[in-house]
Formats: structure tokens, C-alpha cells, sequence
């Protein structure tokens, strides 16, 4: 069988009519993987190319059968020692199933397009055992681990295509929008001045920790608005009310009024402590 290009094809099968002699005749539909695919179609086109008439060996089918327990049986592809080396040689033939419509095959036989036969089978190739061992080929074996090494491999390279450049160092301050105050505080951080309606989301201390704060800053001044002890101990306004009358109370007339200042037992306590 040997093969001719496609635009050739077009113009001789345009007209010629189509033999169907051996369309009744039972043929076997084989997949093969690339490398023999490869291998097959090279010896072919060398066959095509040369002027002898000797046939070019592809490989050898064996059918063999079952013998018992020891031996299964099977159908198997042997190809030619003088192949790629590296390569398995033995492949077992795996019949698929398909319920697909009946498959002709065709060929172009000494420039007549013939069907060649009617697709009565279906096979993949399985790797075949070695003798009567169920060890895979080894050859096979090492044929994977060389495509596994080489799809592994890193074939990505890093190139400096222009040198770099030197960038000034820049700042850029903060932006200030309107309505914001920035204060320079030991936490060197920016507190923002919320304009009403604003509101600002403090995570809350544990009650036992915020009364021995408010504790240290009474100890240094006696008497606090609620604003500046928001302020210092950074908490929100309504859980300082809950906490506050617990250890003080709020002046509500008199030239201390809207202060907050501890009780008269937490000061007596003070007091002596200080003595």
C-alpha cells in the first residue's frame, strides 16, 4: 500500500470509480502509540521510495491459546528486534467494544482507490508481561521514566533584556482630606476627627484590664472628661459609661461638673497607699 499527496488524490479520484472487491473481506482496526505509528509510516515511505520488491517487516502477530491457570492465552504484536532501541517490543492486543456503525477501510491500491475491508475488530495495545512473569517490559519501564524526566526538566531561562534603571527614591504624604485632624503622638499614628453621624470601631478591653487603666490615669490626674478618657485608652465612648460607675462617678453641678472622679473609698485607699 503506499501513498500519494492529497491535491494528486483530489485530481485522480475525482473520475475514477471506487473498487469494492474486497469490501466483504474482515480486517482489524489496531491504535498504536505515536512511536510505532512513527516507525511504521517511515518504513513505508522508504518501501514506497526504493525500487526493490522485498516486503518491509512491520512485526509479527501471535495468537496463542489458553492452557489453564499458568497461561491465559491472547493475542500479542511483536515488533522487530532492529527497531528504536529503548523501545518495548511486546504488546498485548486489547479488543475494545463498538456499537458504532460498521467502518470500511480504504487504500489506494496501485492508483485505484479500493476498499481495503470491512473493520470487523477493534485493539489497543497493552503492555505485554515477560514469558509467563507479570513484570512489565523493562524497556518500557525506562521509556516512561525518561518522558517523566524530560516533562519535569525546567527549560525555562531567565534574560535581561534592558539594564535597570535607577529610580529616585519618592514620598508622598498622606493625603489630608477635610475634616481630619493629624496628631504626632507617641503611637506616631493618624486619628481622624469624624464629622456627626461618623462613628469609628474600637475593639473593646476586657473589663478587669480597662478598671486598672482607668486606675493609672486617675492616679495622675484627679479628675478626667469622658472625651480625653476615650482618647487615652482609645475605647468606645458607650462601653467606658459601663465601666466608669463601677469606680467613680460624674459630677453633675458645681465647678467640677461633667468631670469623672473615684470614689471616696477607691481616694482613702490611694491615699494610704501613698503614705
Amino acid at each position: 500500500m503506499t501513498s500519494i499527496k492529497q491535491e494528486d488524490a483530489k485530481a485522480s479520484y475525482a473520475s475514477s470509480p471506487l473498487h469494492t472487491e474486497n469490501s466483504q473481506r474482515g480486517v482489524w482496526l489496531l491504535k498504536v502509540p505515536k512511536f510505532i505509528a512513527n516507525q511504521w509510516r517511515e518504513g513505508c515511505q522508504k518501501a514506497a521510495a526504493s525500487e526493490s520488491a522485498d516486503p518491509i517487516h512491520l512485526g509479527k502477530v501471535r495468537i496463542s491459546k489458553s492452557t489453564g491457570k499458568s497461561s491465559a492465552g491472547g493475542i500479542e504484536l511483536l515488533l522487530p528486534g532492529s527497531g528504536v532501541a529503548g523501545q518495548p517490543k511486546a504488546f498485548m492486543l486489547r479488543e475494545t467494544t463498538d456499537s458504532s456503525a460498521p467502518s470500511f477501510m480504504f487504500a489506494d491500491l496501485d492508483g485505484r482507490l479500493s476498499v481495503a475491508g470491512q473493520v470487523k475488530r477493534k485493539y489497543d495495545l497493552a503492555m505485554s508481561a515477560l514469558g509467563d512473569q507479570s513484570a512489565v517490559d523493562p524497556e518500557y519501564v525506562q521509556m516512561n521514566k525518561e518522558r517523566s524526566q524530560a516533562a519535569a526538566a525546567r527549560n525555562r531561562t531567565l534574560q535581561v533584556i534592558d539594564p535597570p534603571k535607577k529610580v529616585a527614591a519618592t514620598r508622598t504624604a498622606p493625603s489630608i482630606a477635610r475634616g481630619q485632624k493629624i496628631s504626632f503622638g507617641n503611637k506616631g499614628a493618624i486619628k481622624k476627627k469624624f464629622e456627626k453621624g461618623q462613628f469609628e470601631r474600637r475593639a473593646r478591653m476586657e473589663p478587669d484590664k480597662l478598671e486598672a487603666l482607668l486606675f493609672q490615669f486617675f492616679e495622675r490626674e484627679e479628675r478626667w472628661t469622658l472625651q480625653k478618657l476615650v482618647e487615652q485608652t482609645d475605647q468606645p465612648a458607650a462601653f467606658l459609661k459601663e465601666i466608669l460607675p463601677k469606680i467613680a462617678r460624674l459630677n453633675r453641678s458645681g465647678p467640677h461638673a461633667r468631670l469623672w472622679e473615684l470614689h471616696s473609698q477607691y481616694k482613702t485607699n490611694t491615699a494610704a497607699g501613698e503614705q
